[in-house]
């Protein structure tokens, strides 16, 4: 899976389940790989792709190169939620609070 078909798939799961998508953490390599996608489109798929890398755009949504994040992820406004891998499942969890410890004395 691309990783624009990763990104479309993580914005429009957070949007479905009502979040507002507030940015995108990008990998070093995925960076790579979505300025690779840029560099091979004509003008006008670039136009209609949602791509904006001068803007550091996707879909409207903020990207951020982050070179020590091992993978991708979506800032949503309740928290931090990986992209899915091929088989559309979260990965892991990055930004939300530790869990409450109990019966510590």
């Amino acid at each position: 899976m691309s990783i624009r078909d990763r990104l479309d798939t993580a914005i429009n799961k957070a949007l479905a389940q009502g979040h507002d998508v507030i940015e995108l953490d990008i990998s070093t390599g995925d960076y790579e790989d979505l300025t690779g996608l840029v560099d091979a489109m004509d003008d006008d798929e670039l136009e209609q792709s949602g791509i904006d890398l001068d803007a550091k755009r996707y879909r409207g949504h903020r990207l951020v190169l982050d070179p020590d994040l091992p993978e991708s992820g979506i800032i949503r406004d309740d928290g931090a939620e990986a992209l899915p891998d091929d088989d559309m499942a979260v990965l892991s969890e990055r930004g939300k609070p530790a869990p409450a410890t109990q019966g510590q004395d």
